[in-house]
């Protein structure tokens, strides 16, 4: 016979394949087929692949309105219990999240402890922020060193450099870290 030969068997119903691989034993209904790296699963509808959470959620309760994800609310990745996953948009999807970009996402004042307000904050085009009070000190460091350099002289940094307190920094940080192992520790996240 010449060119591909189909499947002699019939294929099977994709409602059948996906609910075999569900046990909806807990509250989760957990996925207990293949899991990605991060814990999620997908699975294969047609010529097409789609995330299981989203293949029950569209199911049972009705597509996903345009520009939103499904949040899984009780945090359990293969979870497919469609009560558990709410449309959202990706930016309140990540910031709810457990994940380190949520929780710099969440963050109202820079490192140095300037306000992130609409006159302080520069967003890069990758979608991050920076405080302009510190991109504007930084700038002015690498001109002076810049200066120096050219100078032939080497540039000693006052402790209080442009106001800036590094013993006060330093406590600023070290307080920063045991906020974040508090928070990484609250969310059950690994140290870093």
């Amino acid at each position: 016979m010449v060119g591909r030969q189909r499947n002699p068997r019939k294929p099977r119903d994709p409602q059948e394949r996906f609910w075999e691989k569900v046990d909806k034993s807990g509250p989760c209904w957990l996925w207990t087929g293949y899991l990605q790296p991060l814990g999620y699963a997908r699975f294969r509808v047609g010529e097409k692949m789609i995330a299981v959470h989203r293949f029950a959620y569209e199911t049972l309760v009705g597509p996903v309105p345009p520009g939103l994800d499904l949040d899984h609310l009780c945090r359990v990745r293969n979870g497919v219990n469609p009560a558990h996953l709410e449309p959202v948009t990706e930016r309140e999807n990540v910031l709810r999240g457990g994940m380190p970009n949520g929780a710099l996402a969440k963050r109202t004042h820079c490192g140095r402890g300037h306000l992130f307000d609409e006159a302080n904050t520069y967003f890069r085009p990758d979608g991050g922020r920076r405080c302009r009070k510190c991109t504007i000190v930084q700038v002015q460091r690498s001109a002076r060193r810049y200066q120096a350099e050219r100078a032939g002289a080497g540039l000693e940094i006052d402790q209080t450099e442009d106001g800036w307190d590094v013993a006060k920094l330093r406590h600023e940080l070290r307080l920063l870290r045991a906020e974040n192992a508090r928070l990484r520790e609250a969310l059950g996240l690994p140290p870093p």
